[in-house]
């Protein structure tokens, strides 16, 4: 079945995934009427059987964040748990004495939520309601899903987890315990018929970093010729300069050991670099930051999960064929802000003048005119036009790429962020190898040079340095005709 694997560290990474967890739910198909979908469900979702003999259909996923980032999602859902009685039954085994139950105080659970278990239709979600990502989430977990690390809490002020050096120790700490993958991921890789990769959603400038770059360490060393795609979130929001340079060094760590250790990773900025004039996002709120970001994600991210599918294999061979340019940037297309308002099918045509296009990466290169090889899905109706297009020539950057042009649906946890667009979006969205990441990488390389610890700095120096030298103008796009795929 070319299952797929997701790892989810962090509460921005949470953030992401659930949007897309929610979104990958919108394509089950329900009733002997409805037409099937194109979506092969058994590449995120796995079958199960719960309590009492229920069977369950929940994500392939390991949710790691730190204490009181779950906010009222519970380890042990409704899917999973067993009455009152058998639990006093179940604590009157294990002790003598009468048992004692302390508890913090519990989260009220957001009307959304409850909306939810009622059956009931759900209030409107606001930037002031949502306090956590479990606020929007439309899914039960597996309860071997949820990993919640309780040595650092969440915006805390006393013990932040922001140094990544600290995430490094945490997860050597917990692996030398328990040893992580045995633990946590070897449960759901061994149960895939055929796991084509694993993808992985992370903060990149904290101490996730660090708990990432020693996970995917793990995993690489495990699972040698696994696809590993990495998702890796940089904060982009302004804060001091003192901060912004301790981030700057957790990053420069952060790629140095997930880069080459990723078959493709994926920078995204949060809040995006260009955040269009039309649309209404508000970008300090993680929910909109989030759901923007997750559009262009579901789009070029989509063919590795349909029924006639692309493996994550064939996207790595095609961005990265010389196996050495691993960092694909990521960009969104989307009609203007009349168009949007109004009716929008760009299904029988090309893109035209009136289109923005957003980077959700480190830097922009944009062509005039996108030429693509389109995936589009609306309302379980496929069509698919994989022919090869003529690449263009362009002055600014040579490049290797692939465009996927998806109506997202846009859900009732999703932010009105695109206005006028109250049930689906026409979006192109490409993944691209580019000399347009050389100068990033350079400008990380240079803040270490100057603020990274003494020990680490040549090192770091030297491996950013690298990294840039193989995407500066000229090198050779690997493709003779001049043809992407």
């Amino acid at each position: 079945m070319h299952e797929i694997v997701t790892l989810q560290l962090g509460h921005c990474a949470n953030y992401l995934a659930t949007h897309f967890w929610n979104t990958q739910q919108s394509y089950f198909t329900y009733g002997e009427d409805t037409e099937p979908t194109p979506i092969d469900h058994d590449v995120h979702f796995r079958a199960g059987i719960g309590a009492e003999g229920i069977e369950t259909y929940t994500p392939r996923a390991l949710i790691y964040d730190l204490k009181g980032g779950f906010g009222t999602m519970k380890k042990i859902n409704a899917l999973y748990d067993i009455d009152e009685g058998q639990r006093d039954k179940n604590r009157a085994a294990i002790w003598n004495d009468n048992v004692i139950v302390q508890k913090e105080p519990e989260i009220e659970v957001h009307p959304y939520i409850n909306s939810l278990e009622l059956g009931t239709k759900p209030p409107p979600l606001t930037t002031d309601s949502v306090r956590y990502w479990s606020d929007f989430n439309t899914l039960y977990y597996h309860p071997r899903s949820i990993v919640q690390l309780y040595q650092y809490a969440v915006n805390s002020t006393v013990s932040p987890f922001e140094d990544y050096t600290d995430g490094r120790e945490l997860f050597n700490s917990i692996d030398k315990e328990y040893d992580v993958l045995d633990r946590d991921i070897r449960y759901f890789a061994e149960e895939c018929d055929q796991m084509q990769g694993i993808q992985i959603f992370t903060t990149t400038d904290d101490g996730w970093g660090g708990f990432a770059s020693e996970y995917v360490l793990a995993l690489r060393e495990e699972y040698p010729k696994t696809e590993l795609w990495t998702w890796g979130i940089e904060r982009g929001e302004k804060v001091p300069m003192g901060k912004r340079i301790s981030r700057a060094v957790a990053l420069a760590n952060t790629l140095s050991a997930l880069v080459p250790l990723s078959s493709i990773y994926v920078p995204l900025v949060s809040p995006p670099i260009n955040i269009l004039k039309f649309i209404e996002m508000d970008s300090t709120s993680q929910w909109h930051r989030s759901a923007f970001i997750s559009t262009a994600i579901e789009t070029v991210s989509l063919q590795t999960r349909m029924k006639a599918n692309a493996k994550l294999a064939d996207l790595s061979a095609t961005l990265n064929p010389s196996g050495s340019r691993n960092i694909s940037l990521i960009s969104m297309t989307l009609p203007t802000g009349s168009t949007l308002a109004g009716e929008n099918d760009w299904r029988h045509g090309s893109m035209t003048d009136s289109a923005h296009v957003a980077d959700l990466s480190w830097t922009g290169n944009r062509p005039e005119k996108h030429l693509f090889s389109s995936i589009m899905v609306s309302r379980g109706i496929m069509e698919v036009d994989s022919r090869p297009r003529k690449s263009e020539e362009y002055a600014i950057s040579q490049r290797r790429d692939f465009h996927t042009k998806l109506a997202y649906p846009i859900l009732d946890s999703f932010p009105n962020i695109f206005v006028g667009r109250k049930d689906s979006l026409s979006v192109v969205s490409s993944l691209r190898t580019s000399s347009a990441a050389t100068e990033t990488l350079r400008r990380i390389r240079d803040t270490v040079l100057h603020y990274a610890p003494l020990d680490d700095r040549e090192n770091l120096y030297n491996e950013l340095s690298g990294f840039s030298s193989a995407y500066e103008e000229g090198w050779d796009s690997g493709s003779d005709s001049g043809e992407d795929y």
